[in-house]
């Protein structure tokens, strides 16, 4: 993290390499590590209700630190105005790789509390039992990863998901580029305005995401997303035909944005968790890290 933000010993070229190579193992090992901690939800239990629950506990946490990647940099800015760009930005990677550190231990000791309990559990069975058990976990694992990546793209709702995350990635991003922009260049925002519209979008953030669970749990995540990328449409429209240059405007185009992307991030996982359980169904296999890292690749392609 901290050698994104530092400045580049290259030109040219070789500056271009060199944040190639960091962004890559970067997003590489992030993901490495997300993908199997969203997973775990689909394993701690099978209830549709806390399934969903669980990623809002989880979902509490989003604003804040979409607040510092998108507003942080620009409250930097207009707290120490006096401070050049170079060290703007090496404070914000000092910065950010502190949390990152902090959390990493966090998760390190909060992970060793179950495997010492799995542990203490199968020195409890016999012996046949537990073997078994590691029979089939190795079973599970026999099949390389193209036959496995095939056999589940055979599951229609997968091809389904993916078409949903790859198009409302697409979107997603073409509207953070078109926003930034307005607010930048169309609207001319000074750092400490911007830094106030990002903190607004993570108030509505809050509100959507505690919103998006209940909603979802009464009346299902498919009338929800159809909901939601229906508004979705409609705002990008507005959007690309509408003259949007008043920060009102844009704070209001925003918020039906963010009461779409909240549900999408918050809840298209647990989509995941009900097809690794067809997938246990119907193939006898339990895949869930697998099924939400090929959902990771259409997101990254978006």
């Amino acid at each position: 993290t901290i050698l994104l933000f530092v400045p580049a010993p290259f030109s040219g070229v070789g500056e271009l390499i060199y944040y190639c190579i960091f962004s890559i193992l970067f997003v590489t090992c992030f993901s490495m590590y997300s993908t199997n901690f969203i997973s775990m939800g689909a394993e701690m239990t099978d209830s549709y209700e806390e399934r969903n629950f669980l990623r809002l506990l989880c979902g509490l946490t989003a604003p804040l630190f979409s607040y510092l990647g998108h507003g942080g940099p620009q409250l930097a800015k207009a707290i120490l105005p006096e401070m050049d760009v170079d060290a703007q930005w090496l404070t914000t990677g000092i910065s950010v790789t502190l949390v990152y550190g902090i959390c990493c231990l966090v998760c390190i000791f909060a992970a060793l509390s179950p495997r010492k309990v799995k542990a203490l559990r199968a020195a409890g069975r016999p012996p046949k039992e537990a073997a078994a058990e590691e029979n089939d976990d190795v079973k599970i694992g026999k099949l390389n990863f193209i036959e496995n990546v095939t056999s589940l793209l055979k599951i229609k709702a997968l091809k389904v998901q993916l078409i949903m995350v790859f198009a409302f990635t697409v979107a997603n991003g073409f509207f953070y580029a078109l926003i930034a922009y307005v607010l930048t260049y169309s609207m001319e925002l000074n750092a400490a305005q911007q830094a106030t519209f990002w903190a607004v979008e993570s108030v509505v953030y809050y509100g959507a995401i505690v919103l998006c669970v209940p909603v979802a749990n009464k009346f299902g995540k498919k009338p929800l997303f159809i909901a939601c990328f229906a508004i979705a449409g409609i705002s990008m429209t507005a959007f690309y035909f509408g003259s949007v240059q008043s920060l009102l405007a844009a704070t209001l185009l925003m918020a039906a944005f963010t009461f779409i992307e909240a549900p999408f991030w918050t809840l298209y996982c647990t989509w995941g968790y009900e097809i690794s359980d067809i997938d246990e169904f119907a193939n006898g296999k339990r895949r869930t890290s697998l099924i939400l890292s090929v959902a990771s690749v259409f997101i990254k392609v978006g």
